[in-house]
């Protein structure tokens, strides 16, 4: 069992500035990326499909941006990182070559406090704090490429200068809330959303000129997915040796 908290994420390797924390599993023993960086993650020789990808309980099918090149977790939302390479726990069931699972942070309840950020290719910030001081918090992350104008704008040139018309455009967003409640001595209540997009679109334009007529074929292929994700977690203290969480 690797864990990596916080602290550890300024060892991420930054592609044009984004950390990932896909990328830090990635540097350990036994972990590969595949296919120059876009092959999913390979553990022991496993399968990207035989691996269990989870946020706060939830499992994830497709963790990735980019064809594989960015996860979907933005570090300013994580709080801890754990990967089972092997002896999973029994409540981590059915697939048989690692375990990600991540939990989001749950926010400052005694002050607000923002933060942002830009780097090449994105900009994120966060804001958390306090609903009722030292009873409940909340936390907001987004995360945004800012890069799609540049590509549509270098696309749509080098088609001109081949006499087409149209462009290419690419982007993806993140976004992250978690609130929590403490509702005795003994219960916690945690609510969790994620919601992230993919959006491609690639649009062309042709002319045909036929009896001193103009027709013009336009054609467009738009790819858009992503995840959304929701979870409601109970934490209830029934003895100094048991406690119970239910999500």
């Amino acid at each position: 069992r690797e864990n990596f908290t916080s602290t550890d994420f300024e060892m991420i390797p930054a592609v044009g500035g984004e950390q990932d924390i896909i990328k830090l599993t990635q540097s350990l023993p036994g972990v590969l990326s595949g296919t120059d960086g876009l092959g999913g993650l390979h553990v022991r020789g496993g399968d990207p499909g035989q691996n269990l990808v989870l946020l706060d309980g939830v499992q994830v099918y497709n963790p990735f941006h980019t064809a594989g090149f960015f996860s979907i977790y933005n570090p300013s939302a994580i709080k801890s990182v754990t990967l089972y390479k092997s002896g999973f726990p029994a409540r981590f069931n059915g697939l048989t070559s690692s375990v990600l699972d991540v939990r989001t942070k749950e926010g400052n309840n005694q002050k607000t406090k923002a933060e942002g950020g830009v780097s090449l290719l994105a900009l994120n910030g966060s804001l958390e704090g306090p609903i009722k001081k030292g009873k409940s918090s909340f936390i907001l992350t987004a995360r945004r490429t800012h890069i799609d104008p540049w590509i549509k704008a270098a696309t749509k040139y080098l088609n001109q200068r081949e006499n087409k018309t149209g462009f290419t455009n690419y982007s993806f967003y993140d976004l992250n809330a978690k609130s929590n409640f403490t509702l005795g001595n003994n219960d916690k209540l945690f609510l969790s959303f994620y919601h992230g997009r993919d959006y491609f679109r690639d649009f062309s334009g042709k002319n045909d000129y036929i009896q001193n007529k103009t027709i013009t074929y336009n054609r467009e292929n738009v790819l858009d997915w992503g995840n959304d994700i929701g979870t409601i977690r109970w934490n209830k203290l029934i003895s100094n040796k048991l406690f119970a969480n239910t999500t």
